[in-house]
């Protein structure tokens, strides 16, 4: 652990699984790695191969609107993560619906935020990215809407409302901005709508189901140099890929092997190790809903929640409720 501040509440740590709004994971910004994850925020490798940013945090009486954390830098139930062109992190927080700063060692700068329902207030901001203009587009997910403001808090446009046609949203969650163009995970409209950075509507895609080829609760989506489109297709457990003309091409389940750590442990624990030696990791279970069938099965996604292509276009995928990132390589 490179960098630790805050105090950890087991208790207020929850699982990946977004039974409804009130429970969220991700990571955004395509060019670094980031995670945010229960109360814990992974910055990128940057002086040193990991760094580790422990956050937790009380609500405050002082305002109601507000939800002010009990002291600036703590965070209650931290989602999302991007970066600004100086490398300063900015952490969504669903809670206390403020957007708080760190700059790239973890050390806190500032944060803002109001909650409510007007232009500029927000109701539960799950996902985040900055353009190239460091303006900070967020997901205002009980508002139905995209907002965007600059990284000082001034509110600048939003769009949408709650809806299901073009340019409207039910809880969106995840977001990415490629050059002029802006990818929103639309959660409970089981689609991925496309717009410009002024918030007009270009496109979407995406049939809602459970079959192969449809979606069921994306949380999150990213591109790679091809222009294939990976959805984190958190109802279905998979991470479904897409083709520019949003042909489906097929999934990702998962495939994850034990960790070095794992094995360090298993190294340690030679009873249980033994044990394993018998383990099917991947067993026939009944006809059970995906959920249920990635919890018993460790190589298996488990509530996958957000997607990202790094520069090298490998593709990570935040595996919340096993505590992990699985990467691929995108041939």
């Amino acid at each position: 652990v490179n960098i630790l501040f805050g105090c950890s509440e087991p208790e207020r740590i929850r699982s990946g699984k977004r039974v409804d709004p009130n429970s969220s994971f991700g990571f955004s910004d395509q060019d670094k790695n980031s995670l945010a994850k229960d109360n814990r925020i992974e910055l990128p490798p940057m002086k040193t191969n990991k760094e580790w940013v422990v956050i937790s945090s009380a609500i405050s009486k002082d305002h109601p609107n507000l939800m002010l954390s009990k002291n600036p830098g703590e965070l209650y139930w931290p989602c999302s993560v991007a970066f600004d062109s100086k490398d300063n992190v900015y952490v969504t927080d669903e809670y206390t619906n403020l957007i708080s700063i760190f700059d790239k060692d973890g050390n806190y700068i500032d944060r803002w935020g109001i909650k409510g329902k007007k232009e500029g207030e927000i109701n539960f901001p799950s996902g985040i990215a900055i353009d190239d203009k460091d303006q900070i587009f967020i997901t205002d997910n009980m508002n139905d809407r995209i907002q965007i403001f600059s990284k000082d808090g001034e509110y600048i446009h939003s769009w949408g409302k709650e809806g299901s046609g073009n340019g409207e949203f039910d809880k969106p969650w995840g977001i990415k901005i490629y050059d002029e163009t802006v990818l929103v995970a639309d959660w409970r409209n089981d689609r991925i709508q496309i717009f410009d950075k002024e918030g007009n509507f270009l496109d979407k895609f995406g049939v809602s189901g459970t079959n192969e080829e449809e979606l069921f609760r994306p949380s999150d989506v990213a591109i790679d140099k091809n222009n294939f489109y990976y959805v984190c297709d958190w109802g279905n457990q998979k991470v479904k890929i897409f083709d520019e003309k949003f042909n489906y091409c097929g999934y990702l389940r998962g495939e994850s092997e034990l960790s070095e750590w794992a094995k360090e442990y298993l190294d340690a624990n030679i009873d249980e190790k033994k044990a394993r030696e018998s383990f099917n990791p991947v067993i026939k279970v009944d006809d059970v809903e995906s959920h249920e069938e990635s919890a018993r099965i460790e190589s298996y996604f488990w509530d996958p929640t957000s997607v990202l292509v790094d520069k090298d276009q490998n593709l990570l995928v935040l595996d919340s409720n096993r505590n992990r990132v699985q990467i691929f390589e995108i041939g």
